[in-house]
């Protein structure tokens, strides 16, 4: 072996390859006259600013790392902190079974995500019978982010054509898996929460016409919306026709929105589903109603994260508000967070109250 194979291999360090890319900067923007000293400086400076910014980028690089432990740490104490009750002899009922199908979802989307998560080299791989895989970098879908963003897999045909047919049977599997899956998931939310029963000896004629929202626990679909009401009315087909009106206030308008509703049981049985958007149904459950006036009403939908007290007037007697929240902590219900709905006509601008 000569001395010259000999000599060991070196690797410049992090802080060399930063000076040498910023000699190079400063040569590319060097002026006629300028010294080597004044190019050495300008270098210099160069190499100072990059070292600054990735220090910066790794600081904050840190600090989104601790944000988020905290966040996932606050969310396990508060989800141990707070159980979700659970009623004895309610085994097999249609919430407990829908929690099941959503934990089986949530771990298949988990493994899926961390197969998708293996970053190829530049491909494209053999696999399968004419199907080519390569690895490249996108956001996953939505309903997988929660899991692991990051990176996703492609299959396409080989350049040789082969594999078309495959693909084509491939994709179709998905396509059947996923209609499958959100069929499953939608008729899973027609439940109604462990422990609980609607309302008996209902009759729809007296439910019908507008009801005030006075009290929910906040959700996406109507968050921040004050006077809110509910009118009933039937549908030609025997169903109830629902429209949803509430004030957004930054927005400044008014939200409307219309949903079809059929009952869940018999007629008699305080129990519908109701669709906001096509064959999708989401339980509507009368957990208690003034049978006598019909002047209030307390919902909930598939879980008990879903709460709402109406009434026939925009302001409920205090003494039965009062009852009523009671009654639903009760039931299982955690209100810690129950916003009481503003139905106050002054407090709506006055060119939204003339359309009121």
């Amino acid at each position: 072996m000569s001395k010259t194979d000999s000599k060991p291999v070196l690797i410049p360090s992090a802080e060399e390859l930063i000076l040498e890319e910023a000699q190079r900067m400063a040569r590319a923007v060097q002026k006629p006259g300028q010294t080597k000293e004044q190019t050495k400086l300008i270098a210099q400076g160069i190499a100072k600013g990059i070292e600054l910014y990735k220090k910066q980028q790794g600081a904050k690089a840190r600090e989104r790392d601790k944000a988020r432990k905290r966040v996932m740490k606050s969310r396990q104490n508060e989800a141990e902190s707070h159980p979700e009750p659970e009623s004895p002899g309610a085994k097999g009922s249609v919430s407990r079974s829908s929690a099941g199908i959503a934990a089986a979802l949530r771990a298949g989307g988990g493994l899926f995500a961390a197969m998708a998560a293996v970053h190829l080299p530049a491909g494209p791989w053999s696999w399968g019978r004419g199907l080519c895989l390569s690895g490249v970098p996108l956001q996953l879908p939505p309903c997988l982010r929660p899991f692991r963003p990051g990176f996703s897999i492609r299959l396409q045909p080989c350049a040789d054509g082969r594999g078309l047919r495959t693909m084509k049977i491939l994709y179709a599997l998905i396509l059947v898996l996923l209609a499958i899956a959100i069929f499953v998931v939608f008729v899973g939310h027609t439940g109604i929460p462990d422990g609980l029963t609607a309302v008996k000896g209902f009759d729809m004629n007296r439910y019908l016409g507008t009801w005030y929202e006075v009290a929910r626990l906040d959700h996406g679909f109507e968050k921040g919306q004050t006077h809110v009401t509910a009118e009933y009315s039937m549908r030609d087909d025997g169903g109830v026709r629902v429209i949803n009106r509430g004030f957004d206030p930054k927005k400044g308008a008014w939200e409307v929105s219309e949903a079809k509703g059929y009952f869940l049981e018999t007629p008699d049985i305080g129990r519908l589903k109701l669709s906001f958007f096509g064959p999708f149904y989401g339980s509507y459950n009368i957990v208690d109603l003034d049978t006598r006036n019909y002047s209030y009403a307390m919902v909930t939908g598939p879980s008990r994260k879903f709460f709402w007290i109406l009434s026939r007037e925009k302001t409920l007697d205090p003494t039965v508000m009062q009852e009523l929240v009671q009654k639903a902590k009760g039931m299982g219900f955690r209100l810690e967070k129950m916003i009481l709905v503003d139905q106050k006509d002054e407090t709506l601008p006055p060119e939204a109250a003339s359309t009121q």
